[in-house]
């Protein structure tokens, strides 16, 4: 399934959620993926902290192999 910032939120009429074989969307990355480990920030925790970075754009090219949810109206 597919969530983000981007999409629609959960009204009548909107499709908020995508779902289905995700190879049919072509994804270019313009700037390679950058992680950074966070040792000491959490060390009182005893655990550790990632952080990753990266920056894409995404379009649908096979429009078969995806579908939506679309919300309908509420029905009296």
């Amino acid at each position: 399934m597919c969530f983000s910032d981007n999409k629609e939120g959960i009204a009548e009429g909107k499709s908020p959620i995508t779902f289905g074989n995700f190879s049919g969307i072509a994804l270019k990355t313009s700037k390679s993926l950058e992680i950074q480990v966070l040792r000491e920030k959490y060390a009182t925790q005893h655990a550790t902290g990632v952080v990753a970075w990266l920056e894409c754009d995404a379009k649908i090219e096979h429009l078969q192999k995806l579908s939506k949810l679309t919300i309908k109206a509420k029905s009296n």
